[in-house]
């Protein structure tokens, strides 16, 4: 254990020391050019995606690379994203929120069309899409298919016995509280909101149940998005001595593209302090 510490100790120190040398070097070409050897190439380097990450979007804020989204891929994805075209209030990053379900919808809205449409009917039942979200936030139906494999041997072996074992109370309340208890960019201390052009983030302490406010923008932040899982897409968002991450779906990850890309003038700061 104390081998395989010191050795990705040594492969971090390694892995800052060649992002460095990129940033003084190679800070002036072309972005995707960039990021590929920020990452390092492939079967070249060890370590966590998620470190090389971190570190990346540290290089670019170095290096002055601001106004660009960054998606993170394995193969190259055809699908384009169309920048939101309309104005619309602080949006959770919730796929289940009727309100981001009506503007997801707005693929082709018309430019001319600075508003969104208030009436549209988006209020399905979002019980079952609440519960498809928390599962493949929390490892998707493989996973879920295994817990439940084990309520019923736990459940079998309670009938055999004759009584209720402990263990299948705390794992059936584990259950309903994953299934049902919103995960991922909505939680209870740490709060993500799309605006135009822009990013929010609600901020509580542990003992300081306040909101703090972030707000981050093309002009003094680099944004990040790269897929984890078959459902897991990781949000990272870096600006001056602040770095910071959420899992989202796919959805939920193009439509921050959608919002960070969009050619709308973000809101002014006077609208959002009653998010604070």
């Amino acid at each position: 254990i104390v081998g395989c510490v010191v050795k990705e100790l040594l492969w971090r120190r390694t892995f800052r020391q060649e992002s460095n040398r990129i940033v003084r070097e190679k800070k002036e070409q072309p972005l995707a050019e960039f990021v590929r050897d920020c990452l390092g190439k492939e079967g070249q380097v060890c370590g966590s995606l998620q470190y090389r990450v971190d570190v990346s979007m540290r290089a670019l804020l170095a290096a002055g690379h601001l106004n660009n989204a960054i998606r993170i891929v394995n193969k190259p994805m055809d699908e384009a994203v169309e920048p939101f075209r309309i104005r619309f209030e602080p949006q959770p990053l919730d796929e289940t929120d009727p309100t981001f379900l009506q503007l997801e919808a707005l693929n082709a809205a018309d430019p001319a069309d600075t508003e969104a449409p208030r009436d549209a009917d988006f209020n399905s039942d979002t019980t079952w899409l609440c519960v498809k979200r928390n599962i493949a936030l929390r490892g998707g139906w493989i996973m879920i298919g295994f817990l439940l494999l084990y309520v019923l041997l736990l459940a079998w072996r309670s009938y055999r016995q004759g009584g209720v074992k402990w263990e299948l109370v705390l794992l059936c309340a584990y259950l309903v509280f994953a299934l049902s208890w919103n995960v991922g960019a909505w939680s209870s201390r740490k709060q993500w909101l799309a605006v135009p052009i822009g990013l929010i983030l609600r901020k509580a302490g542990v003992r300081d149940r306040r909101w703090r406010l972030f707000v981050f923008r093309p002009c003094d932040s680099v944004l990040a998005l790269y897929k984890r899982s078959r459902h897991q897409w990781v949000l990272c968002i870096a600006r001056e001595g602040m770095l910071e991450r959420t899992v989202v779906t796919k959805r939920e990850a193009d439509f921050v593209l959608r919002a960070w890309l969009s050619p709308l003038s973000p809101p002014p700061v006077e609208k959002l302090t009653d998010l604070v």
